[in-house]
């Protein structure tokens, strides 16, 4: 019979075509489908683990996130192991002074100095721009030196020279923080320069907080922003976050908002696309069965009508002394042909061989359902119901 298989097929092309679109297509999808799905599993835990997540502390209304003045209690808390320190990474710590070049008066103008934990807490300036600061000595937040980058046209004119200020510290100005003057001489070695302009001043979180001592006797910091270190840890930080800070919230009087931060977790997008993502993963779970069933009912309906007009065809091929056995091999050689073709080359051509042999295993059952139907039937029984 094996040798007249492809004149079988040439017998019957409308049935053969069928079969190499039916089997194609569902080949086709049951590969998508399964890559499609890979690739969504990939972002998921991509973005489980990457996405970057900001959590800045504000003012309990969440209007404000600089300017601060808040204990420096709360500083230490997001630093402390038993606090925030294992929940987190990135950390931003801005502590806020004024200056002026000459002794303030009312009508001195003073410009903003500020003492900075790493180099992401400076702001980076222009669009495309490399780095936030360019440090002649690299250890410059290490250190509790008298050291401050200046802005880029500022260093031009003092490179190689001490830069004499004036600096105040707010702190001392506040009746709860008030103890010492809060005003100090201090001549600063520039290290460094900040691109672009304006007028302000940067030196490190630790020279900052020997100032705080020195100007005010008194520790605050007034921004304090950082990523979250495991993004499957969210709920834990928020709790532990709890224990120190405050939830948002809106409508608090201006008097409370002052003196109670908040810590507002930007996750809205990170929870968002997570469902997103999840919900297509659901989606195509579902649907890569059904297309598995589609293809064991294609095999099926195929092989039935090959199979169903064939039956004095297999009585006599019985009589003749072919076994049930190498009968039915021989039909599902015919059946599988086509499909066995087709599958081979969208797995190829989709790098996805795995889901298009499971594809051609499914068609493989419902043709051989179909088979076993009509092929594996006494000769006997066949002829009587041909009578």
């Amino acid at each position: 019979m094996e040798p007249y298989i492809g004149k079988r097929l040439l017998r019957r092309p409308w049935l053969s075509g069928l079969s190499l679109v039916l089997s194609g297509v569902l080949a086709f999808l049951l590969c998508f489908l399964s890559g499609y799905r890979q690739q969504q599993e990939l972002r998921l835990q991509e973005t489980r683990e990457s996405f970057e997540i900001e959590c800045v502390v504000t003012d309990l209304r969440g209007s404000k996130s600089s300017s601060l003045l808040l204990d420096g209690e709360y500083a230490d808390f997001v630093l402390a192991e038993e606090g925030l320190a294992p929940y987190i990474r990135d950390l931003r710590l801005v502590k806020e002074f004024r200056y002026s070049y000459e002794p303030p008066t009312e009508n001195t103008a003073g410009y903003d100095l500020l003492g900075v934990n790493c180099e992401a807490a400076i702001p980076a300036g222009a669009p495309g721009q490399e780095s936030a600061c360019v440090l002649l000595r690299e250890d410059f937040f290490e250190r509790d030196e008298d050291w401050v980058l200046v802005p880029e046209r500022l260093y031009r004119e003092l490179e190689g020279e001490t830069l004499t200020v004036y600096v105040m510290d707010p702190a001392a100005y506040r009746p709860q923080y008030g103890g010492k003057k809060g005003l100090g001489e201090i001549s600063f070695t520039v290290v460094g320069w900040v691109p672009g302009g304006g007028e302000t001043l940067y030196c490190s979180y630790s020279t900052a907080r020997r100032l705080m001592d020195s100007l005010s006797g008194k520790q605050t910091v007034d921004a304090i922003s950082f990523h979250a270190a495991h993004n499957d840890e969210l709920d834990a930080l928020q709790r532990a976050a709890g224990r120190k800070f405050s939830r948002v919230q809106p409508n608090a009087t201006s008097r409370i908002s002052s003196i109670k931060p908040a810590l507002t977790v930007y996750d809205e997008q990170y929870r968002a696309t997570l469902a997103a993502l999840e919900q297509n993963i659901a989606r195509t779970g579902r649907l890569l069965p059904a297309i598995a069933l589609l293809s064991l009912g294609a095999g099926f309906l195929i092989c039935f009508l090959a199979t169903r007009g064939e039956g004095k065809s297999y009585a006599l091929m019985r009589t003749l002394g072919m076994t049930q056995g190498r009968m039915l091999g021989s039909v599902m050689l015919e059946q599988l042909l086509i499909p066995l073709l087709i599958s081979a080359a969208v797995g190829a051509a989709l790098g996805r061989p795995g889901p298009a042999a499971v594809s051609l295993g499914f068609h493989a059952l419902g043709a051989l359902a179909a088979a076993v139907k009509h092929v594996c039937v006494s000769p006997n029984a066949i002829l009587r119901s041909q009578e």
